[in-house]
């Protein structure tokens, strides 16, 4: 199971409880590189893959761009 998620409409948590729950998990953040790289952490922790991408959700070029980066990261995808 592959799920994306954006970071700011889903909180980090509910990333971490589908990583929880045996899914790879693809996000998006614009700015907070931070926060992502914590995330990322605790999911590869899980032995979760997971791919942390910076996009601005405003952009569709940059939301097209991320959807290609996580499906070719995760090897395709089974959830939004």
């Amino acid at each position: 199971m592959h799920c994306n998620i954006r970071m700011a409409a889903l909180r980090s948590e509910r990333a971490l409880a589908l990583a929880e729950n045996g899914a790879d998990v693809a996000f998006t953040y614009q700015r907070s590189a931070e926060k992502a790289s914590k995330v990322t952490e605790a999911i590869e922790k899980m032995g979760r893959r997971v791919a942390a991408i910076q996009a601005d959700s405003a952009d569709p070029e940059a939301i097209a761009s991320s959807v290609s980066e996580a499906v070719s990261a995760l090897g395709g995808w089974t959830s939004l």
